[in-house]
């Protein structure tokens, strides 16, 4: 990631987290109603951007942002990117800081069973959750709607942001074409 995209990551995460771990803070998702007629909306966005030198290729990632409704503040990504050595890319949770690490972050996909991933650093950004995907794993976001992402604030608060998984397949496959 470049410096710049760091920075711009770090301010919004600290704005977010001050505001979210307010009492009363809800967490809302680009996720389109089901009540909605229209065509539902592609939640998933694949961002490109210069490596380190300018000779270098670019590097991708596809990425879904959850903001606090009341400020518009982010406070949970959810990035997909490539990864040396991992088939399938990575998994990324950009969290805020304020979390848990002992209980780390729970994934569920729909009704499947629920995978915990532990938090494994933390830096002026926020708190960070990688976990490879696996053929398994790849292919319940496939085939999923929603991904529920849960995690806990030291303070004993829980979070359960529900991620939507339309148009993942489209983005990851862009993703994996570049």
């Amino acid at each position: 990631m470049t410096s710049s995209y760091l920075r711009s990551l770090a301010l919004a995460v600290c704005a977010a987290v001050a505001l979210a771990m307010a009492p009363g803070a809800q967490a809302q998702t680009s996720e389109t109603s089901a009540s909605t007629a229209e065509r539902p909306k592609n939640n998933w966005a694949v961002n490109c951007g210069a490596g380190d030198t300018a000779d270098a290729p670019l590097v991708c990632q596809m990425m879904q942002n959850v903001v606090v409704a009341e400020t518009n503040q982010r406070l949970l990504t959810v990035m997909v990117r490539p990864q040396q050595d991992v088939a399938n890319h990575m998994l990324t949770l950009a969290l805020p800081h304020g979390v848990d690490f002992a209980k780390g972050v729970e994934v569920q996909i729909d009704d499947k069973e629920t995978i915990n991933v532990p938090v494994q650093t933390s830096n002026p950004q926020g708190a960070f959750s990688n976990l490879p995907i696996s053929d398994e794993l790849l292919a319940d976001f496939r085939a999923g709607n929603t991904v529920k992402i849960t995690f806990y604030a030291m303070s004993g608060q829980t979070f359960a942001v529900p991620i939507g998984l339309i148009g993942f397949s489209t983005a990851y496959d862009k993703l994996a074409a570049d």
